[in-house]
């Protein structure tokens, strides 16, 4: 496979390690039959979730590797969101509100989220430049709100 990753291998590896049938994975793993023996044969693919589902039965996981081999978890579910709840963008970087108060002059009425995000692809490639590439999005802490930065400024100020 051009990418290393041969799924049929990876499941006849995975029915060995458990001693199953295609059959008892595929019950297992909440597939048919059948496409755990189209996954094999390669002339099909699985969904992720079942494909840990199947790993799960023979005491293995399902992991992200970087070029190094070192594992990489998945992003901070606790990460920041905007006003409504939504994850902001995983490949945009996160900044306080209050740091781009311009951005929320002409909304006097709505509630300041904790956190944005840049659109300047250029600003974020020279900053990332200089410190690189956040592991992750920021993660609201207890006093991090605009109204307790904002605060916390005008105290530093007196």
């Amino acid at each position: 496979m051009a990418d290393g990753f041969d799924l049929g291998r990876v499941l006849r590896r995975i029915r060995r390690t458990a001693d199953v049938s295609q059959r008892e994975l595929a019950a297992a793993a909440g597939l048919s039959a059948s496409a755990v023996g189209h996954a094999e044969a390669g002339t099909r693919d699985l969904p992720s979730r079942a494909l840990a589902r199947a790993a799960g039965l023979a005491g293995l996981r399902l992991a992200l590797l970087d070029a190094d081999g070192r594992e990489v978890t998945g992003m901070d579910p606790d990460g920041a969101r905007d006003a409504t709840r939504r994850r902001l963008p995983a490949h945009l970087d996160t900044q306080h509100t209050d740091e781009v108060a311009d951005r929320w002059a002409h909304r006097p009425g709505r509630e300041q989220p904790w956190f944005t995000f840049g659109l300047d692809r250029a600003a974020r490639d020279r900053q990332r430049a200089r410190a690189g590439t956040p592991e992750d999005h920021d993660v609201p802490v207890p006093g991090d709100s605009p109204a307790e930065r904002r605060n916390r400024r005008r105290e530093a100020a007196r």
